[in-house]
């Protein structure tokens, strides 16, 4: 090719580029370029994903700070036919298989923020269908999808993939989307040839030009290692703040569309850690003067206004009190607050008032290491996220969801629908997979307080009937919060307990469970125990897979686990 063809062909695949980094950099001005027939056309393509900060517009600041303390492990849940999540009402954390979606950026930091916004553009679908199809392919390593992914970012034609490459494609990616990706793939361009080009860019966008060209050259090249693509596409050293970048503070929750809250703490580009919570349902009355009277849970839990004093109660009994004389100015301003966040999803900013009321009653409870002011707390906390929740969902799903039809079913989490995406603009935007993938912390019933618990429950369940053992009944715990142990009981159809662990939905797929016992769970059992010097507290519920109802609950102080494991079950009772 002469040098007069080489520079139209550089020219041509720079043109291509430029939306995908124009996209993301926000007041750049995009450098003028030569008449060349079709060029305009090129410019006007969006990139292959197109998701950006401008996209993240449910972040809720009220809630920073707020840490949900009884968390149940998503990888115990059941899936649905497409592999999404069987969640139910209440707080889940999830360790994610997470995805770099921006080639030639800095990987996530040690501070920085995150928040939900969706997976958008022209290859959305194709890159939905790989984080999902990986689900059914565990067999396929992490490094394999990652750098698929990145080939398709970079707009790699698949022909010219290494054959184990084009293997995981063929898995993972239907023939159409192939030829789809095969038809606009770009050629590479040689460092002769380009460089003049992109060394007239802008900073940013000279990196992530740079970057995908780069990947192209090695996956053209068959069999690059990973590392060296890793190196191209994660920078690494000093980040330098861009125009544009947010002050976001790590582990902001958002809402998502679909009617949950999320955040994420990524550990690298590779993990990332989510946080979810299924609004459950509150009653709330009103005092009639605006504030709210009371907050209740079908759990029994409850919390009351009365003379000056927010008191707290479980089952009818009064576990304790607080003063409670909101400021109206504080409320105000909350107010104020709400009604902003409510317009810019939208919505009808009349619910404003009710939220800033129930964040009033939250606020008698300020962080204390008494476990009833934490219930308190949470419970207030969680109420306004259901009340949020109801301010901004489409009328008809919430009719449904206030209705708990059952032939809905509970509500399921896909973590290929959400893009953990960055305030600061120059790093990555995650994808997210439903892979399982185990938490370090791993089960935490083999010693200390974790073998306890699991004997206490054992003893429990046994003493009611259950014919219950060790391998039925999962304990773990959280890295970051060693005073609080949970545990998981699978039940069957017929109220036998069934084997019971992380990711118990693959390995049943893989029959790697004691034959007999391949059957999905009819119910689950929750249950965790919190410490407080001496005092143990310790909950239960159970909850239909099918429909998401609980169906009992109870709950147990003692001085011993096994005394208040024994006294939980002893006040558990069925709906």
């Amino acid at each position: 090719m002469n040098n007069r063809n080489t520079r139209i062909a550089a020219l041509l695949a720079l043109a291509a580029a430029l939306p995908i980094a124009y996209s993301q950099l926000p007041n750049i001005r995009r450098p003028s370029l030569p008449a060349i027939p079709g060029l305009d056309r090129l410019i006007k393509e969006d990139p292959p994903i197109t998701t950006s900060l401008a996209d993240a517009i449910t972040e809720i600041s009220y809630l920073d700070g707020y840490q949900p303390r009884d968390v149940v492990r998503m990888t115990v849940l059941p899936r649905n036919e497409v592999g999404s999540f069987r969640a139910f009402p209440g707080h889940f954390t999830y360790e994610a298989q997470s995805y770099c979606l921006h080639a030639g950026t800095h990987g996530p930091g040690g501070g920085e923020g995150y928040l939900y916004a969706p997976l958008k553009g022209p290859r959305e679908k194709v890159i939905r269908s790989i984080l999902r199809e990986s689900v059914d392919h565990p067999e396929i390593e992490q490094q394999k999808v990652q750098s698929l992914v990145w080939a398709i970012l970079a707009r790699t034609k698949p022909s010219k993939l290494s054959p184990e490459l084009r293997n995981t494609a063929s898995q993972l990616v239907s023939e159409k989307d192939l030829a789809s990706l095969e038809g606009s793939g770009w050629d590479f361009l040689k460092e002769q040839s380009s460089g003049s080009l992109f060394g007239s860019l802008p900073g940013p966008l000279r990196q992530i030009m740079e970057a995908e060209n780069r990947l192209r050259s090695m996956f053209y090249s068959a069999n690059a290692p990973f590392a060296e693509l890793e190196r191209v596409a994660v920078l690494t050293g000093e980040y330098k703040r861009q125009k544009g970048d947010r002050d976001i503070p790590r582990g902001r929750w958002s809402y998502h569309p679909e009617g949950y809250f999320v955040r994420y703490i990524p550990h690298g580009y590779s993990h990332t850690t989510e946080y979810v919570y299924f609004p459950e349902r509150f009653t709330v009355e009103s005092d009639g003067n605006g504030g709210v009277a009371s907050i209740a849970d079908p759990a029994g839990r409850k919390l009351r206004v009365e003379g000056g004093e927010a008191v707290y109660s479980e089952r009818g009994a009064d576990l304790g009190r607080a003063p409670f004389l909101p400021s109206k100015s504080e409320s105000d301003k909350r107010k104020s607050e709400f009604e902003s966040l409510l317009k810019r999803l939208k919505k009808d900013a009349g619910a404003a008032k009710r939220l800033a009321a129930i964040a009033d009653l939250a606020g008698a409870f300020a962080p204390s290491e008494e476990l009833w002011r934490q219930d308190a707390r949470e419970l207030a906390v969680n109420a306004w996220m259901s009340a949020f929740d109801e301010a901004v969902r489409p009328p008809e799903t919430l009719f449904h969801a206030m209705l708990g039809i059952p032939s809905l079913g509970p509500p399921s989490y896909d973590p290929s629908n959400t893009v953990a995406t960055p305030g600061e603009t120059g790093r990555q935007r995650l994808a997210q997979s439903a892979r399982c993938k185990h938490d370090a912390s791993g089960d935490a019933g083999e010693s200390g307080d974790g073998g306890e618990l699991r004997k206490a429950v054992v003893d429990a369940m046994r003493k009611r009937g259950y014919d219950v053992g060790p391998d039925n009944v999962f304990v773990y715990d959280k890295r970051s919060d060693k005073d609080l142990l949970r545990f998981v009981v699978r039940m069957s159809r017929d109220g036998k307990p069934l084997p019971t662990g992380e990711c118990i939905e693959e390995k049943i797929a893989r029959g790697e469970v004691p034959p007999g016992s391949l059957e999905g769970a009819k119910e689950m059992l929750f249950g965790s125990v919190q410490f407080a010097g001496s005092q143990k507290r310790v909950g239960v519920r159970t909850v239909d897979v099918e429909t998401g109802v609980i169906t009992g609950a109870g709950k147990g102080d003692g001085s011993s686990i096994g005394g208040a494991t024994d006294n939980a079950f002893e006040s558990y009772k069925r709906w």
